[in-house]
């Protein structure tokens, strides 16, 4: 495994998940599903499309995780290790992605609810639909990417 260049992946992560592929195939396939599962929820939660912000945030989350997984990446370059132990970092910062999007399409439709007029029901989508949709979204995504990383990382492993 090579050496990455931050300037380069931070430069790529503007492609999104997409710009993950300079770190491998694998970190590239779990960072697409997490991307995928993420514009499902939202789209679901906004009503039928994506927000107007969606595609800034996207790129700018996936600038700075290219940015800071690069010193992962090189860590595990450096001490000779494969590229299937940096599937637990990806699994995790999958979360954390998802995690961001449920916090702000909610903050988002409970500020529409509360200009709409609707105090109950904005104060509800804040203090009860927020944590609720981070954590079934939270164990979906977590079925999913542990089967997944599971499936890579077996079929990644080299007979001697």
């Amino acid at each position: 495994m090579k050496k990455k260049n931050r300037i380069i992946a931070t430069l790529l992560g503007f492609f999104g998940p997409l710009g993950t592929l300079y770190f491998g195939w694998r970190v590239m396939l779990l960072n697409f599903l997490s991307f995928f599962m993420v514009t499902v929820i939202t789209v679901l939660a906004a009503g039928g499309s994506p927000p107007s912000w969606y595609e800034y945030v996207t790129a700018a989350f996936f600038m700075a995780w290219s940015y800071f997984f690069t010193d992962v990446h090189n860590g595990i370059a450096e001490d000779g290790r494969d590229e299937t132990e940096i599937l637990g970092f990806v699994f995790n910062s999958a979360l954390a992605y998802l995690t961001i999007y449920c916090m702000l399409v909610g903050i988002g439709r409970s500020l529409e609810l509360f200009s709409d007029g609707y105090y109950i029901k904005a104060a509800l989508s804040a203090f009860i639909g927020i944590p609720l949709s981070i954590y079934l979204s939270n164990m979906g995504l977590v079925f999913v990417l542990a089967a997944v990383a599971g499936i890579m990382q077996l079929g990644g492993r080299r007979r001697a």
